[in-house]
C-alpha cells in the first residue's frame, strides 16, 4: 500500500515547495499548533516578507489524527476528513499528538491514520506536510525524544512527504541555548510562564513558526522581523537577539535534516 501511494502522490502532485509557494494553509493538530498561535506567527512572518499567506487551524487540545479524522473540531465544527474534502487550501500541514509517538502502540496509529491523510490530501491536488511537533513534557533532549524524531521521519521517507523537523530543533535549542525557555513549565527560564502544563513558551512557539516557514518556503528565516508570539489576550516580544537565535538554529536544524530526507526532490514528478 504504501509504494502505492508514494507513486501517486509523487507522479500526481507534489512538487517542490518552493516551486509554488502556498497561500492557503490549512494546519490540523491539536495545542502543540495553537499554543502561541503559531498559525498567525507564520502570517505575520510571510507579511513581513511580503507573501500572501493565510493559515486555517483545525485543532483540539490534547487529540491525535486518529480522532481528528472522524470528529469534527473548531472553528469549522467539521471533522479534518470534511475540511480536506471541501479543499481550497495550497498546503495542509498535519500534526499529530506527540505523546502517543513515544509508545509504540501509538506508532501504530499514526502509521495506520496519516496514509488515509494523504490519499485525501492528494485527491484535492494538496501539498502536504508533517509537523514534527515536541513531546508535552519538560525535558526536550535529543535522546529522550528520538521515537517522535523516528517515527515521524520513517513515514516521511515512506510515503515522500515534506516534514518539518520541529521537534529537533527544540533539542538542538535546549543544548544550545539552556537559559531560554523550550516549555512554559521550565520556570527558571526565559520566557516560561507555567501557565498551560508542559506546552511550548512563547519562545518555542516562535522557534516552531522558524522551522515551518523554512520548511514551507525552503528558505532561511534569519533576518526576519517580527519578534513575537501571542495567545487571545497577550503578546510576549521576543528579544532581537534571542530572535535571531531561533532563526539561526530553524535553518541549520532544517538544512541538515533536508539533506538525510530529501523529500521534496525525491518527489518531484518525473518527466514525461
Amino acid at each position: 500500500m504504501h509504494h502505492i501511494l508514494r507513486a501517486i502522490f509523487a507522479c500526481c502532485i507534489l512538487t517542490s515547495l518552493a516551486a509554488a509557494e502556498p497561500q492557503k494553509i490549512l494546519m490540523i493538530g491539536n495545542s502543540l499548533t495553537y499554543t502561541w498561535n503559531i498559525p498567525s506567527i507564520l502570517e505575520q512572518f510571510a507579511k513581513a516578507t511580503k507573501r500572501t499567506l493565510t493559515v486555517t487551524a483545525h485543532v483540539a487540545g490534547g487529540k491525535d489524527l486518529t480522532w481528528h479524522w472522524t470528529n469534527a473540531s473548531k472553528p469549522s465544527n467539521e471533522t479534518a476528513q470534511e475540511t480536506i474534502a471541501k479543499g481550497g487550501f495550497d498546503l495542509v500541514i498535519v500534526q499529530e499528538y506527540s505523546n502517543i509517538l513515544m509508545k509504540p502502540d501509538g506508532q501504530d496509529s499514526f502509521a495506520k491514520i496519516f496514509p488515509e491523510y494523504l490519499k485525501a490530501i492528494s485527491g484535492k491536488s494538496m501539498q502536504v506536510m508533517l509537523y514534527m511537533a515536541h513531546p508535552t513534557r519538560k525535558e526536550v533532549d535529543l535522546e529522550g525524544i528520538r521515537p517522535i524524531i523516528d517515527a515521524y521521519s520513517k513515514k516521511a521517507d515512506e510515503l515522500s512527504v515534506q516534514c518539518s523537523p520541529v521537534a529537533l530543533a527544540f533539542a538542538e535549542s535546549n543544548k544550545k541555548l539552556p537559559k531560554l525557555a523550550l516549555i512554559d513549565q521550565q520556570t527558571d527560564r526565559k520566557y516560561a510562564q507555567n501557565k498551560v502544563a508542559t506546552h511550548q513558551s512563547p519562545f518555542g512557539s516562535y522557534l516552531a513558526a522558524c522551522v515551518l516557514y523554512a520548511t514551507i518556503y525552503r528558505q532561511s528565516p534569519v533576518g526576519l522581523t517580527f519578534h513575537a508570539a501571542f495567545d487571545a489576550k497577550t503578546e510576549i516580544p521576543i528579544d532581537a537577539a534571542d530572535a535571531a537565535a531561533a532563526q539561526e538554529i530553524a535553518w541549520q536544524v532544517w538544512q541538515e535534516y533536508d539533506q538525510k530526507h530529501p523529500t521534496a526532490k525525491a518527489a518531484k514528478p518525473k518527466a514525461k
